[in-house]
């Protein structure tokens, strides 16, 4: 995936699918979808083993919630989320990695 890569920032690929399923799914599949996301991307990556499950269920979880005040099928509306969410994601793991370590 170097091709992807601008410098050394590299997309989270997983997080998107997070994002828009948690905009279509009901609370339950939105759950347990993004508790095996977070898992395959935890088999995957170095880190603490289950951390990115929590964190994927918590964003998934907020998202679902919040969906019923935003236009879902606008692609602003989708691209804005998920650059939120994404965010508040990265701050949260960045945190965790300072304060684990």
């Amino acid at each position: 995936m170097n091709w992807i890569n601008i410098g050394s920032a590299a997309p989270d690929l997983y997080f998107p699918l997070v994002i828009f399923y948690s905009f279509m799914a009901d609370i339950k599949r939105n759950t347990i979808t993004n508790w095996f996301v977070g898992m395959s991307k935890d088999l995957f990556s170095e880190g603490s083993f289950g951390i990115n499950s929590i964190f994927f269920v918590a964003m998934g979880f907020f998202v679902w919630s919040i969906r019923g005040i935003l236009f879902r099928e606008h692609l602003v509306t989708q691209v804005l989320v998920t650059f939120v969410f994404s965010c508040i994601y990265n701050i949260l793991y960045a945190a965790h990695a300072t304060l684990s370590f």
